[in-house]
């Protein structure tokens, strides 16, 4: 079969680029009100938008303290990490993590030996359910031994009794 080239009928051109500046994120300043807030406002009734704040708690001290106890799942010392509870029942989604409050120290992977952490997240070892009650039960262990050293935040308690509690009362149904 022949193969055949297709050829250019016009030579390229050098042409200028279009202006980035209407595609810039931030304030336009010529940018034009609708009629329903142009009424709002002359009412007063217009909204005032304010960025929020995080909606679960988070503190870096708390995860460090975390990280610092011993593996709550087989007792290994300096070797753990803070990991965030698993499960949707707590608030997890994808790319979401929960609230710091739930957190728990497991251990991290070693030569020839997996951590319980990595178990933990992708192992699959245990079923669901199993997995969801060690889960509580580690972190009511956490809890308490934070509380011994006097490292509990107040916001991981309302964070905790918002979010594990809601589930408690939905499981007990």
């Amino acid at each position: 079969m022949k193969r055949t080239e297709l050829k250019r009928r016009t030579g390229l051109v050098a042409r200028t680029t279009l202006a980035r500046k209407s595609f810039l994120p931030g304030k336009r300043e010529n940018k034009k009100i609708g009629l329903g807030q142009a009424v709002a406002r002359l009412v007063g009734t217009h909204l005032k938008h304010k960025p929020k704040g995080p909606s679960v708690f988070r503190s870096e001290q708390h995860r460090r303290n975390v990280a610092a106890l011993a593996c709550v799942n087989c007792s290994i010392e300096r070797r753990s990490q803070a990991a965030h509870l698993n499960g949707v029942e707590f608030g997890k989604g994808m790319g979401i993590k929960v609230s710091d409050a739930l957190l728990i120290p497991l251990c991290a992977d070693s030569f020839l030996r997996r951590g319980c952490h990595s178990l933990l997240d992708q192992g699959g070892v245990i079923d669901k359910a199993t997995a969801v009650a060690h889960q509580i039960d580690w972190l009511h262990k956490t809890r308490d031994e934070l509380k011994r050293k006097r490292q509990w935040p107040q916001e991981a308690e309302d964070d905790m009794a918002r979010i594990v509690g809601v589930y408690l009362r939905r499981s007990m149904l």
